[in-house]
């Protein structure tokens, strides 16, 4: 395990051209001067899925978060993601932020841009699923890759319409279908 790294946003990377901890170049020991000191304690990271989904986070060593990384990927160091005084952010990093792929940095999700006119869904981000869902049932999840959606319902009552995509905030919606 190297014992320096580098700064990508709110990532943390480690540098190829430092000695491994242990070896006879770092007899084993870190020193001030190749030693970030966020790899001596617990760093912020999150987990996710391949689209960027963050599905979890916490704290955790930097080589641990390394080790993860390597052997099954999808988890991001991310030492200077904000969220408050504590251990645990106070509300579900799921549903603010996502992992933007191409530059490995934990973003906020921005608000949906999606709108709903009569039973017709537009400025979907493309791709998205679109949850549908009619109380007590669990929701059915459809993959979309189109900017609009114009929803059919075989059945009257009303449903929730629920669209997600990583890098934005859910949109939901109730939609009262006549039959």
């Amino acid at each position: 395990m190297s014992a320096a790294m580098e700064e990508t946003g709110t990532a943390l990377v480690l540098r190829e051209d430092t000695a491994p901890v242990g070896t006879e170049a770092t007899n084993g020991h870190f020193s001030r001067e190749d030693t970030d000191p966020r790899l001596l304690g617990s760093v912020r990271f999150v987990r996710h899925h391949p689209d960027g989904t963050v599905h979890g986070w916490g704290m955790m060593s930097f080589g641990a978060i390394q080790i993860e990384r390597v052997h099954s990927g999808g988890i991001l160091a991310a030492p200077d993601l904000d969220w408050g005084p504590g251990f645990m952010p106070a509300e579900d990093l799921g549903t603010t932020h996502y992992v933007d792929l191409d530059a490995r940095v934990v973003r906020e999700k921005r608000p949906s841009p999606v709108t709903l006119d009569g039973l017709t869904l537009s400025g979907l981000p493309m791709p998205c699923q679109v949850a549908i869902m009619i109380p007590p049932d669990l929701p059915t999840v459809y993959a979309w890759d189109a900017p609009v959606l114009d929803l059919e319902f075989e059945h009257p009552g009303t449903y929730t319409v629920t669209v997600r995509a990583p890098a934005y905030r859910d949109a939901v919606f109730t939609v009262t279908a006549d039959g």
